[in-house]
C-alpha cells in the first residue's frame, strides 16, 4: 500500500468522524458551500487572473481566491447565524457521518489528482527525465491504480461540467475533460510536440505560413506538413473528438467528418499562429523574448519554470490578451448540418505582409464539404453566405 493511499484512507476516516460530529444539516451546508465555490471559481477565476495579471501556475491563485471567498460567504458566515437553528432540527449524526464519508472520498480523490498533475508537470520540466504513463507494474510505487483512475474520471467529469457552465462549446468542454482524465499523458504529449521535427518543419515552411496568413484552410489541410503534424500523439484526442462530432453531423459520410475535424484543428492552429505572429511588432514582447532567463527556459522547454517565472508569465498574459481580443474560434463541425454556403469571417488581424481574406464553406454536388478563399461555384452563388 502506497503512502498516498494511506493518507487518503486517513483523510476519509477523519471526514467520517467530522461528519458524525457536525450532523446532517451542517454537513449539507458545507456541501452547498463547496458546490457554489467550485462553480464560482470556474466562472470568476479567469476574471480575477486577468485583473491581477496572473498567468501560468500563479493563475491557480485566482481560482483558489474565488473558491475561498465563496466558501466563506456561503458556508462559514451563514453558519454563525443559522448554526443553532440547524442543530435544533436534530443532529442526525449517522446521516451526517455518511455525508462526511462521501465528502471525504470526493475531496481525497481531488487531492490525488492534484498530486498527479503537479508531479507530471515537474517531471516533464526535467529534460533528463522521460515521463511515461503509469502501468500496473509500476503504479503501486506511487499511487494505487484504482484510486488514480477513479480520481482522473472524477476530475474529467467535473472539468467538463465546469467548462460547460463557463460557456465553452461542446468540443472545448470535452477536451478539458480529456486533459483532466489523462494529465500525465497529456503533459508528455505536449512536451513531445514541442520537441518534434514535424512541428519545426510545419512552422518554418513558407507555403504553410502563407496559407495561415491568408486563412486558406484548403491549402493548409492538404499540405503534407499539416497531415504529418496532426498525426502526432498530442493531437490524437483533439482529432478523434473533432472527427467524432463532425461525423455525427455529417451522417454516414465519414469523409466529411474527417475533413471537418481537420478543418477545426487547422483553424485553431492558424488563429494562434497569426495572433502570435502579430505580437512580434510589440516592443515589449521583443524585450521579454530577449530576456536571458526567458530564453534559457524556452531553450530548455522548462514548462514549470516558464509558468513560475514572472517575465514568462507576462509574455503569456500578452499572448492570451491578444487571443481574447479576436473573435471566438470557428467550430465548423457545428455548421456542417447546413447544406449551404457559409462565409467565415477573419478571426484576427492578418500579418502586415498579407491582406486578410474570407473563407467560404459549402457542399458540392456529392455532399463533400469544400473550403476556399474564392466564392462558391455558380450553382451555389445564390445561397446564403
Amino acid at each position: 500500500m502506497s503512502l498516498i493511499t494511506v493518507i487518503f484512507l486517513a483523510w476519509v476516516g477523519y471526514s467520517l468522524v467530522r461528519g458524525y460530529q457536525k450532523g446532517l444539516w451542517l454537513g449539507l451546508l458545507d456541501i452547498l458551500a463547496f458546490l457554489c465555490a467550485y462553480v464560482g471559481s470556474y466562472i470568476w477565476g479567469p476574471m480575477v487572473n486577468a485583473s491581477l495579471n496572473w498567468a501560468g501556475l500563479t493563475a491557480l491563485g485566482g481560482y483558489l481566491l474565488v473558491y475561498v471567498l465563496i466558501y466563506v460567504c456561503v458556508g462559514m458566515i451563514p453558519k454563525l447565524f443559522v448554526g443553532r437553528v440547524l442543530q435544533s432540527l436534530g443532529r442526525q449524526a449517522f446521516a451526517g457521518a455518511g455525508l462526511g464519508l462521501v465528502t471525504g472520498v470526493v475531496s481525497g480523490l481531488v487531492g490525488i489528482w492534484a498530486y498527479q498533475f503537479f508531479s507530471a508537470t515537474a517531471s516533464v520540466s526535467n529534460t533528463n527525465t522521460e515521463l511515461t504513463a503509469s502501468t500496473p507494474d509500476d503504479a503501486p510505487a506511487v499511487l494505487d491504480t484504482t484510486l488514480e483512475n477513479t480520481a482522473n474520471k472524477l476530475m474529467g467529469e467535473a472539468s467538463r461540467m465546469g467548462a460547460s457552465l463557463s460557456g465553452a462549446g461542446g468540443l472545448e468542454a470535452e477536451l478539458a475533460g480529456k486533459f483532466a482524465e489523462q494529465p500525465a499523458q497529456m503533459m508528455t504529449d505536449l512536451k513531445a510536440l514541442g520537441d518534434s521535427a514535424e512541428l519545426q518543419t510545419f512552422l518554418t515552411s513558407p507555403h504553410i505560413q502563407q496559407a495561415m496568413r491568408s486563412n486558406n484552410m484548403d491549402a493548409l489541410i492538404e499540405s503534407p506538413e499539416f497531415q504529418a503534424l496532426i498525426r502526432l500523439p498530442a493531437f490524437a484526442e483533439m482529432r478523434d473528438l473533432a472527427e467524432s462530432q463532425a461525423g455525427e453531423n455529417a451522417g454516414v459520410n465519414q469523409d466529411i467528418g474527417v475533413r471537418d475535424a481537420d478543418y477545426f484543428i487547422a483553424t485553431q492552429i492558424s488563429n494562434i499562429w497569426r495572433k502570435t505572429n502579430n505580437l512580434r511588432s510589440d516592443p515589449e514582447i521583443n524585450r521579454l523574448m530577449q530576456d536571458p532567463q526567458v530564453r534559457e527556459l524556452l531553450e530548455k522547454k522548462d514548462l514549470a519554470g516558464l509558468m513560475s517565472n514572472s517575465k514568462a508569465r507576462e509574455l503569456l498574459r500578452r499572448l492570451m490578451s491578444q487571443q481574447e481580443a479576436g473573435s471566438a474560434p470557428i467550430n465548423s463541425s457545428g455548421a456542417t448540418t447546413q447544406d449551404r454556403a457559409q462565409q467565415i469571417p477573419e478571426t484576427a488581424e492578418s500579418a502586415p505582409t498579407a491582406e486578410p481574406s474570407q473563407i467560404y464553406q459549402w457542399r458540392d454536388d456529392q455532399g463533400v464539404m469544400r473550403y476556399s478563399d474564392q466564392p462558391p461555384p455558380e450553382p451555389h452563388s445564390n445561397q446564403e453566405n
